[in-house]
């Protein structure tokens, strides 16, 4: 059986180590997007963020559970406008 080179091993596990870097790069770029995305979300429409204060940084990763309390908040508002349009649709008719 044919063995690679120290050198080569080295070589092949330096590349690994460079493509899992990008990747972990991109996967934290990608979520600190979407952090900022909630953030000025939830500023424009009103609605609090769970665990999270007025004096938490921009860049400071959201608190494990926000996510799906913003989602809840954004169900409840699009259910509450969609119950104002229905009400105001039976009004002019």
């Amino acid at each position: 059986m044919y063995e690679l080179h120290p050198c080569a091993v080295l070589q092949q596990e330096c590349k690994r180590h460079g493509r899992l870097a990008a990747e972990a790069e991109a996967h934290n770029s990608n979520i600190a997007e979407r952090n900022r995305f909630v953030r000025a979300t939830a500023a424009k429409l009103g609605i609090p963020l769970y665990g999270v204060s007025a004096s938490d940084a921009e860049a400071a990763p959201l608190p494990e559970g926000t996510l799906d309390s913003f989602r809840g908040a954004l169900l409840d508002r699009l259910g509450a406008l969609e119950r104002e349009l229905l009400d105001l649709k039976a009004t002019n008719r």
